[in-house]
């Protein structure tokens, strides 16, 4: 199988991740590639849309949890959205359910704007 992965930032500093298809041991590294260079210092936030995910392994969740923790650890936001039922399984079967996963784009866009004015936009 394969992975798409798109990038879009929807304000300066802030980006959309949307991958479509299974994270795995074959998939990973193309997301990596896609993800790991906005992980630095001029990045606000960064929004994970899973809605095109059907499946995470266990190489899937470390990346995503290797990207969490490096943005929080700078000050970033990080928030996962509109992900499947199915892989909402797997995050709560190995209990690393993040507090920021939202059902629509609108919540994630609510709590960083939240976020954002808590921090200070001119984060940068």
């Amino acid at each position: 199988m394969s992975i798409k992965v798109t990038v879009k930032e929807k304000r300066p500093g802030c980006f959309i991740i949307a991958p479509v298809g299974p994270i795995d041991t074959d998939t990973h590294q193309a997301l990596a590639e896609k993800i790991d260079p906005l992980v630095g210092p001029y990045t606000k936030a960064i929004i994970l849309d899973m809605a095109g995910v059907d499946y995470i392994s266990s190489i899937g969740l470390s990346l995503i949890f290797r990207v969490k923790q490096a943005l929080e650890g700078q000050g970033s936001a990080f928030v996962m959205v509109r992900v499947q039922p199915n892989v909402q399984r797997i995050f709560k079967a190995v209990k690393m359910i993040p507090s920021s996963m939202f059902a629509t784009l609108q919540e994630a866009d609510a709590y960083l704007d939240a976020y954002l004015k808590d921090v200070g936009e001119n984060k940068i």
